[in-house]
Parts: structure tokens; sequence; C-alpha cells
């Protein structure tokens, strides 16, 4: 059974996912997926429960192929402005594509494997909170322009397909 504040963060992110404008291809209460024949785009909450809170952030992924069959895994450090692989410091030119200073992100990684690679961001806007006490529930709405950025994210992967990531 369902509490009120789970149905509130539902309704929330249902509102939320209705300014992607993209034919949805599967639902569930906190995922939503929009597909094309190479591209996912994923829409969930990553559910964290504290001691008096539950906090819902946002997670938008993306899933596309790539023709390298290369094992990448990287994160991006915002202070430092750069991408960072485990091993060492470097721009991964197949993300040179987006700037990923438009969005308020939390955390930004990268991995490719078996030709197919995702692109999470945990994001700010989207996000939803729960407070025991003092009893509050609060949402982050995205702008058009943060919809636009992802939006045009998912349509530069799905027109140039690989190509936009090699």
């Amino acid at each position: 059974m369902r509490t009120i504040g789970q149905l509130k963060v539902e309704q929330f992110l249902q509102q939320q996912v209705a300014q992607f404008t993209l034919p949805l291809t599967q639902q569930q209460p906190l995922a939503y997926c929009f597909s094309t024949e190479d591209v996912t785009l994923s829409v969930s909450y990553d559910v964290q429960k504290k001691l008096l809170a539950q906090l819902y952030p946002l997670i938008v992924t993306y899933t596309f192929p790539v023709t390298s069959s290369e094992t990448t895994e990287a994160s991006y450090k915002f202070h430092k402005k750069a991408w960072f692989t485990k091993k060492q410091q470097r721009l991964l030119p197949q993300l040179a594509f987006f700037d990923p200073h438009v969005v308020d992100i939390a955390s930004l990684t990268y991995t490719q494997c078996n030709q197919q690679a995702t692109l999470r961001f945990s994001v700010i806007p989207g996000s939803y909170h729960i407070l025991i006490f003092p009893p509050m529930h609060q949402g982050i709405a995205f702008t058009k322009q943060e919809i636009a950025y992802f939006l045009s994210i998912y349509e530069t992967l799905s027109k140039k397909g690989v190509h936009a990531i090699c």
C-alpha cells in the first residue's frame, strides 16, 4: 500500500516527464522510458531513505550504441571542468557534443562496454524530497531550458547515431 507521500512523488514525476513530448515506450510508478531504434532515454528516481527524510534524486540515462568495443568508465568533475577516468584525466572526444553546465547536475558518469554506452545524469531539477520533521513535501520542477537541453541530447544521439559519439 502506497502512502500519500509516495503518490505525490509519482504524480510529480509524471508531470515532469509529460514535458518531454516524446513517445513513451515503458512506464513504471517511478520510471519512464523513451526509445528509438538505437537510443533509449530513461527518467527515474533513485529512492534514498534517510532517518527523517526520503530523497528522490532524478536520474536521466541515455543508452546508445558505439562503434568501439573498448571498455571505458569516466565521471565528470565539475570543480575541475574535466572528465576523469580511473587511470587518468582526459577529455573524452565522444562527449564533446554537449555542455554539462546547462543543468544543475549532482553527478555525471559515462560508461562504455561491448559497443554500448551509457550517459547517466543525477540532476537536481525534477528531484523530490519528503521530510518527516518538520513535515514537508517539495519537488523541484524543470524549466523549459532544462527540458530542451535533455531533448537536444536525445535528438543529437538519435539523428547522428553512432557518428555523434565517435
